[in-house]
């Protein structure tokens, strides 16, 4: 949801939590490497936020992403709609 000034405003009705502005910054560089289906980028994403343990190896879950999220590319950040994702 984009806000006032032009922050982005995540709403979730489910548990809540506080996010960390490193954490902010990479939801926004995971729909970055989602629009550009680079889903390498994405997987060592998941690494750097802690959401993967340092040795896992990533090749079969970029796969897995590759064959799971839909083709994005013709639409640009603004018009991801995550209803598709």
């Amino acid at each position: 949801l984009a806000v006032a000034g032009g922050k982005l405003c995540y709403l979730d009705f489910g548990m809540m939590s506080e996010v960390e502005p490193a954490q902010r910054y990479g939801i926004i560089e995971a729909v970055i490497h989602m629009v550009n289906r680079d889903f390498e980028s994405l997987a060592k994403l998941y690494v750097r936020l802690g959401f993967l343990p340092p040795e896992t190896d990533l090749e079969p879950i970029v796969g897995a992403l590759n064959e799971a999220l839909p083709d994005v590319l013709g639409a640009s950040v603004e018009e991801l709609n995550f209803k598709s994702v």
